[in-house]
C-alpha cells in the first residue's frame, strides 16, 4: 500500500471538489486528474476551472493525508491562472494523517 494525499478545493459559492465529489456543477470546477502510480513515480492531482465565469473570491485549498504508511511525504501545491503560476508551496507532512490548507484569492493581485 502506498501513501495517498488528496487535493480538495472549496470555491466561493460552490461545492467542495475532491475525489468524493469530483465535479462542482455550480462553478464548473472538477477534479480533472488523480493519478497514483502502482510502483514508483509522481502522484499528481489537478482541480481545474475551465468554463468562463470562474467565481471571484476566496478559495480554500487543502491537502489531506488519506492513506499514510511512510514516515513523511513531500508535496507541492501549485496554483495557476491563465497558464502562469501564481502560487507555489512545497511542504512535508509529519508522517501522520494530517491536513494542510491555505486560502487563495482569485483573481490574484
Amino acid at each position: 500500500m502506498k501513501d495517498d494525499l488528496d487535493l480538495s478545493v472549496q470555491p466561493p459559492g460552490g461545492n467542495l471538489i475532491s475525489f468524493e465529489n469530483p465535479v462542482d456543477s455550480v462553478t464548473g470546477g472538477e477534479l480533472a486528474f488523480d493519478r497514483i502510480p502502482t510502483t514508483t513515480g509522481t502522484w499528481e492531482e489537478y482541480i481545474t476551472f475551465v468554463r468562463p465565469g470562474i467565481p471571484v473570491g476566496n478559495y480554500e485549498v487543502c491537502v489531506t493525508s488519506f492513506t499514510q504508511v511512510a514516515d513523511a511525504d513531500v508535496y507541492t501545491v501549485v496554483i495557476s491562472e491563465n497558464g502562469s503560476n501564481t502560487f507555489s508551496e512545497t511542504r512535508t507532512n509529519n508522517g501522520a494523517k494530517t491536513q494542510w490548507c491555505t486560502s487563495y484569492q482569485y483573481p490574484s493581485g
